[in-house]
């Protein structure tokens, strides 16, 4: 009887350590998903959350709209063990690439997109331990005019093929870095459209 009561709880036991193994293994997995973005880029603690969306590697195609605020909370995969994304930093930086190069002109200097600086103060970017956000209030080419104090002709200024800028959140230690190319946009007043991948504060 006692033999027979000792093989029940044995397997009782058994059961109870499976699906404790099971439960780690789904947390584990969902886990890691959440910091791949589903198995799609490679594991990263470092991460800026947008609508719900974790962001662990460059995007691009993002259109933010002029006057808007969009908010990216800034975070750590083991915040729970003490670890913090405080200290990160965030820039607006040129997106200068093959496609997106350009040259453009002023009274008497002729520019390369490529040599652009730092674009941050052209934008009103407020930065907190936790969060960042970020409200455009120029236009490219507006931005560039003020960056270099003067008018300029041949910049783009619609129908934007590629990403022009870029927001650089980097980690404190630096050994993690998430670029979102970006174009600033005005939508047509009184039409309702969700172009890009960033619509909403």
């Amino acid at each position: 009887m006692a033999n027979s009561k000792g093989k029940i709880a044995f397997k009782i036991v058994l059961v109870v350590v499976a699906v404790v193994a099971l439960v780690a293994v789904a947390l584990a997995v969902t886990f890691i998903a959440r910091y791949t973005e589903n198995f799609k880029s490679k594991f990263s603690t470092f991460y800026v959350v947008h609508a719900d969306t974790t962001i662990t590697t460059d995007k691009s195609g993002y259109a933010l709209e002029l006057n808007k605020e969009y908010r990216f909370d800034v975070g750590n995969a083991f915040e729970f063990l003490g670890k913090s994304a405080s200290g990160y930093d965030v820039k607006i930086l040129p997106n200068a690439t093959t496609e997106t190069n350009f040259t453009f002109e002023g009274a008497d200097n002729t520019y390369n997109f490529t040599a652009v600086p730092d674009l941050t103060e052209q934008f009103e970017v407020i930065r907190e331990d936790d969060h960042f956000t970020v409200r455009p209030t120029k236009l490219l080419h507006e931005v560039l005019a003020s960056t270099y104090g003067e008018s300029l002709t041949g910049i783009p200024t619609a129908n934007f093929k590629h990403d022009y800028l870029k927001i650089v959140i980097t980690s404190k230690d630096e050994t993690n870095v998430i670029n979102l190319t970006f174009n600033v946009v005005v939508y047509p007043t009184g039409v309702n459209i969700g172009g890009g991948n960033i619509v909403g504060g």
